[in-house]
């Protein structure tokens, strides 16, 4: 997580503070709008004051997230969601505390992202010798050999994290190894 200077980035929580003292009679207002499986997507919306709540007036922001591989994130993407869809609308409002846009936690949910997906190419490296002949990958409802599906679309592994995930469940499945990445 070197790349990011976490300081320089506002929490949520202290844009939340900087709004309500710049308009104590404001409100945020948060909605899940869709709720499907392990994915989430909150709508949040601020409102300066009253008459802008009760006319319609107001700056949104949203916020999608999707059951992660911690164990923290099983129980905690619900209210991840909310906070970055409430973050992104005072955000969007001019509310970044004087920092960066992007809130801290956003900031390390990225940096977290890219050390998992960096975790899943090794894993993936390291099994390649160890997946059988016969080992199959199920794509778009189509069969194919694990260990060509793995050499075509290397390039393509390395730029979407999605699909070098479904390629190690399909490695843990043919070989019962399992993917473990080590805590940061």
């Amino acid at each position: 997580m070197a790349d990011f200077d976490v300081e320089s980035y506002a929490t949520v929580q202290e844009r939340v503070a900087e709004f309500y003292r710049d308009h104590v009679d404001g409100s945020i207002r948060t909605f899940a709008v869709r709720m499907d499986g392990p994915e989430v997507v909150f709508e949040a919306r601020v409102y300066r004051t009253p008459e802008e709540a009760s006319m319609g007036i107001y700056t949104s922001g949203w916020a999608r997230a999707v059951e992660g591989g911690t164990p923290a994130e099983h129980s905690s993407h619900l209210e991840r969601c909310e906070s970055s869809a409430i973050g992104r609308a005072l955000a969007n409002l001019g509310y970044t505390a004087g920092k960066k846009r992007p809130s801290r936690s956003e900031v390390l949910k990225t940096a977290r992202m890219r050390e998992e997906h960096d975790a899943l190419l090794v894993f993936i490296k390291g099994m390649g010798p160890r997946i059988g002949e016969e080992a199959e990958i199920e794509i778009g409802g189509h069969a194919r050999n694990l260990r060509q599906y793995v050499r075509e679309n290397w390039t393509a592994m390395k730029e979407e994290p999605t699909l070098a995930r479904t390629v190690v469940e399909a490695i843990e499945r043919s070989t019962g190894a399992q993917f473990r990445r080590e805590a940061a």
